[in-house]
């Protein structure tokens, strides 16, 4: 639903990159909201410092995936997921 919206709207506000950033950087949008995203992270210098710094952890982790314990994986997912809900880009969607 949320890809459908996003489709419609020409010009992505930080909400909504923020919205798609994960499936985005996993190549799991469609090509219309990968150029969306593309457009607004070269307009936006936060939401592509959010971008790259995610694509550098998610690196990080991935390198390393054997030498991890599942339980610090299980408390930074707890924590990506307590950033993301209080993030003001995300609990406002006014901001752009």
């Amino acid at each position: 639903m949320i890809m459908r919206l996003l489709r419609r709207n020409k010009g992505y506000s930080c909400h909504q990159v923020l919205e798609v950033m994960q499936a985005y950087i996993d190549g799991e949008v469609d090509e219309q909201v990968a150029l969306n995203v593309v457009e607004h992270l070269e307009m936006c210098s936060q939401c592509a410092h959010e971008v790259d710094l995610f694509k550098r952890i998610q690196a990080s982790v991935r390198e390393r995936a054997d030498e991890i314990d599942p339980r610090i994986i299980e408390r930074l997912t707890a924590y990506a997921q307590e950033l993301s809900s209080s993030d003001p880009y995300l609990n406002d969607s006014s901001q752009n």
